[in-house]
C-alpha cells in the first residue's frame, strides 16, 4: 500500500477498507488521496509564510471535500 494511502487509512480507520477498495477501483479517487498528502507536505514547508500556508489550507479543504464525496458516492 502506498504511504499516502496508509496515512489516510490511519487517519480514518473506520473507512480504511472503503479507502483501499476505492483507491484500487477509481484512479480519480487515488489521485485525490495522493494530492492530499502532497498538499499537506507543501503546507508544512510554507508554515513560516502564513499567506502561502493559507493557500494550501484552502487546497486541502477542497481536496478533503472531494475525498469524502468520492467515499459517499461509493457507498450509495
Amino acid at each position: 500500500m502506498e504511504s499516502f494511502l496508509r496515512k489516510l487509512v490511519e487517519r480514518h480507520p473506520e473507512k480504511g477498507p472503503e479507502i483501499i477498495r476505492l483507491a484500487g477501483e477509481d484512479s480519480d479517487f487515488l489521485s485525490v488521496c495522493e494530492e492530499i498528502c502532497m498538499a499537506e507536505k507543501a503546507r508544512g514547508r510554507w508554515e513560516q509564510l502564513p499567506a502561502r500556508a493559507g493557500e494550501y489550507e484552502e487546497i486541502l479543504k477542497d481536496l478533503h471535500h472531494e475525498f469524502w464525496m468520492h467515499l459517499q458516492r461509493s457507498t450509495e
